[in-house]
């Protein structure tokens, strides 16, 4: 195997390293809005390559899309830890995340298309930036409709019981 496959299994492998830390509190309530954006960016990822807006030139398997290690490992890991320490403050919470996707786009990708694992093809970095930030905001109100659907759960059962 070589180096770049070396590094794509370590970027799938090593966030997970993190979740006991997070706890399972976090990952029970931050996981349906993990999941969902982390589905909508695999879909994303496949429609991307297909109109080659980016390319992954290295593969962990030759079926799985070049962009799955990143995807499901500091990309969902981070959207969790993420999401644990900025859920409630929308100002913090797209601050923190317009910092990760800035340091993502510029230098990471860079360091990315230098190495050749991957790179930009018809899509520039401002719109990469731009589309980033939007997933951002639409995985901020999917949580905000988990929490809001949980309450209406939660004040029926305590309605039910009184």
């Amino acid at each position: 195997m070589n180096t770049n496959r070396w590094l794509l299994l370590g970027a799938l492998i090593l966030p997970w390293l993190s979740i006991p830390i997070l706890g399972k509190k976090y990952i029970k309530r931050f996981l349906p809005a993990t999941i969902f954006i982390t589905t909508f960016v695999h879909f994303e990822g496949l429609f991307a390559e297909k109109r080659k807006w980016w390319w992954f030139f290295e593969r962990l398997h030759p079926k799985m899309n070049g962009m799955t290690p990143f995807l499901l490992g500091p990309f969902t890991v981070g959207t969790l830890w993420i999401m644990r320490f900025t859920f409630g403050n929308f100002f913090l919470y797209i601050v923190t995340n317009f910092l990760v996707h800035l340091a993502f786009v510029f230098p990471l990708m860079n360091w990315l298309t230098k190495i050749g694992i991957g790179s930009l093809i018809r899509f520039n970095r401002m719109q990469l930036l731009a589309l980033f930030t939007f997933k951002a905001a639409m995985l901020y109100g999917f949580q905000m409709l988990v929490e809001k659907i949980k309450n209406i759960g939660q004040d029926t059962n305590q309605s039910i019981n009184n």
